[in-house]
């Protein structure tokens, strides 16, 4: 593999997973009902609904199955937060940034959510491929 194609995969991999993150967080802070209905609880029962779907059309194996469906879309959602809100901290405005006085701010808050929401969709999407 060239130095080319090298840097293509790695490129059209970070796209991949990057591209559902915002749209997951752009369609669910435009449309209301989402807004209301997309929390910690909903996205709990989306991913172990895909555990026995993952187990029935990709591979048996219930460790297969949860790297699938819940650790592999949970860390690559972090990861993607994790940069977002690094981003939006530096260049938002002085007024809007976040001042941290010694606390620890959560990751784990609506937009980590809705943008988790766009990542698991691709992951049913990928899943039943």
């Amino acid at each position: 593999m060239s130095n080319l194609q090298l840097i293509f995969t790695i490129a059209f991999g970070i796209l991949f997973w990057v591209i559902p993150y915002f749209i997951g967080l752009y369609i669910c802070k435009k449309v209301e009902i989402l807004k209301r209905r997309i929390n910690k609880f909903s996205i709990i029962v989306a991913s172990l609904i895909l555990v026995p779907l993952i187990m029935e059309y990709k591979n048996p194996s219930l460790i297969y199955a949860i790297g699938w469906s819940i650790v592999g879309p949970f860390l690559i959602t972090a990861i993607v937060h994790s940069i977002y809100q690094a981003w939006k901290n530096i260049y938002s405005s002085p007024t809007k940034r976040v001042k941290n006085k010694g606390k620890t701010k959560s990751i784990l808050n609506d937009d980590f959510y809705y943008g988790y929401s766009g990542t698991l969709l691709t992951v049913y999407l990928i899943g039943f491929i």
